[in-house]
Order: C-alpha cells, then structure tokens, then sequence
C-alpha cells in the first residue's frame, strides 16, 4: 500500500497537512499540480496515471488502485513491440532507407505509432504544413556555442522523442524509429555572406514540412 505522506507530496504545496480521506480536488489540485503527482509516484516506481487521480480523488482510493502496479517499461526491450506482417528484419531495412542511414546499429528502437499519431501524419499528408511547427530564435552574440551544442546534445540524448522520425511501412502502417547518436548541425550566418545560403535552407525547411 502506498502511504499517503508519498502521495500528497504532489500537491503539498497546497495544503500543510493531507489525510488519507481528503479530495485531491477539493484541496485544490488541477491539472497541472495532477502532472506533478504523477511524476513523483512515477519516480517512486508507481504506476500512476492522471487519469487514476481523478478517477480516485482521496489518497486512500489512489493508494489502493496503484498498489499492484509497478512500472516496466523499462524493460521492454528494444524493437520488441515489432510484429508481423511488417516483421523486424525487414521494418530496419526499411528504416535505413527512409532515414538515410548507413549502418543498422544507428537504429536505437523501432515501434509501432500511436492511432493518434497515424491520424495526425495523414492529416498533415493531405494538407502540407498542418500539426508543425518550426521557429528561429537569434542566440544572443554572448552565447557559448559550444557550450550551447553540448548542452543540446545532452537533451537530444536524454529524450529518443527528439531523436524520432516516422516511417511508414509496406502494410500502410506507421512507425517511429529512434535514432541514435547527436542532431547534426549545420551553420549559417544571415547576416553575412551566407544570407542566400540561410534563405535557401529556411525555405527548404517550411517547404519540407
């Protein structure tokens, strides 16, 4: 069982003293303040959902529906939710084809798409530029560059999201493939000679998506 001194960290902000039988919601937590727990029981090992909060306001009732759960995602190996018809072999082949790779252990994990993201994808097909997003932002001139790479490095390392790209397989179906290694960079000045150059590669970018 878990206690609820663990539960009502979450929301501790909120009220000085949680007891098993008080409302989450009535003490005022939200959406947001819903996240933080989840998050903090998730580092605890515990499998709870947003969904389970509201669900079971009080922490008695929380306590009780996660008590049996445990998180293992982490030990779901690489490439192991792949199944027929598209088959594993044949899915890296593709992967490495679609991705422009030249080796298949640049392949960190393969795994089928959400029916959201599937939705989102033919969407996007249909109509060029729906569901993304691009931005430019101008470093400051006293930004480490360097230091900025390393830094970027790190969280494209510590997030496969932002190493994912989709593919789409033989069968119709849709999967994300996580790439391993850092995000190439490239460099432009705009406002120097490589201006036409800079224009080029930011048109490019928008007519891409």
């Amino acid at each position: 069982m878990v206690d609820s001194a663990t539960l009502g960290g979450g929301f501790a902000d909120t009220t000085s003293h949680i007891g098993q039988v008080d409302s989450f919601l009535r003490l005022g937590g939200d959406s947001m303040a819903a996240i933080k727990l989840a998050g903090l029981a998730r580092r605890q090992g515990l499998a709870l959902t947003v969904g389970h909060i509201y669900d079971h306001e009080t922490l008695i009732e929380m306590a009780a529906a996660i008590s049996t759960q445990t998180l293992d995602s982490a030990n779901i190996a690489s490439f192991s939710l792949l199944s027929e018809p598209d088959g594993r072999d044949a899915m890296i082949d593709l992967a490495m084809r679609q991705c422009q790779l030249s080796d298949a252990g640049e392949i960190e994990d393969l795994y089928p798409c959400t029916p959201l993201q599937e939705g989102l994808m033919a969407l996007t097909a249909k109509r060029p530029g729906a569901y993304t997003f691009a931005t430019e932002y101008e470093l400051p001139s006293h930004i480490n560059i360097e230091s900025f790479k390393r830094a970027w490095d790190e969280v494209s390392e510590a997030n496969p999201i932002l190493r994912t790209r989709i593919i789409q397989a033989g069968s119709g179906s849709m999967y994300q493939a996580v790439i391993c290694g850092v995000l190439p960079w490239e460099y432009f000045d705009n406002h120097g000679p490589d201006m036409t150059k800079w224009q080029e590669w930011v048109n490019g970018w928008f007519d891409f998506i």
